[in-house]
């Protein structure tokens, strides 16, 4: 996943393409006027939004990558492509992305104390 965080957070950074080619990827249209160039704008329950991509195979998965502005990140497979599955993917990403929100930066990531191996 760091790969995916690492990009998604790049793009949306300015780092990856031009400021004029981001705000063209962030003009949205369609359902909900969610849809952009290459990009899905999700509202957050918690307020703002999160902008990513998902994904989907008729084999039974669905993917959602998504980051906010401010750079919390979150990934979701699931086992079903069914968008009418409870929770959906987009619940699960939505959940993960509000939780703990307090509107301060979000603590940095710790590093593991112990060794997972036995």
């Amino acid at each position: 996943m760091d790969d995916l965080q690492r990009f998604y957070r790049a793009l949306l950074g300015g780092q990856v393409v031009s400021p004029a080619a981001l705000a063209e990827m962030k003009r949205t249209w369609g359902p909900a006027d969610a849809c952009g160039l290459a990009l899905v704008k999700l509202p957050l329950a918690c307020g703002g939004v999160a902008w990513g991509h998902n994904g989907a195979l008729p084999t039974g998965h669905h993917s959602f990558t998504l980051v906010t502005e401010d750079g919390r990140f979150a990934s979701v497979v699931t086992n079903t492509n069914r968008m009418d599955s409870k929770p959906s993917s987009f619940d699960v990403a939505d959940k993960a992305l509000c939780s703990n929100w307090s509107g301060s930066p979000w603590p940095a990531r710790r590093s593991p104390t112990a060794s997972c191996r036995p």
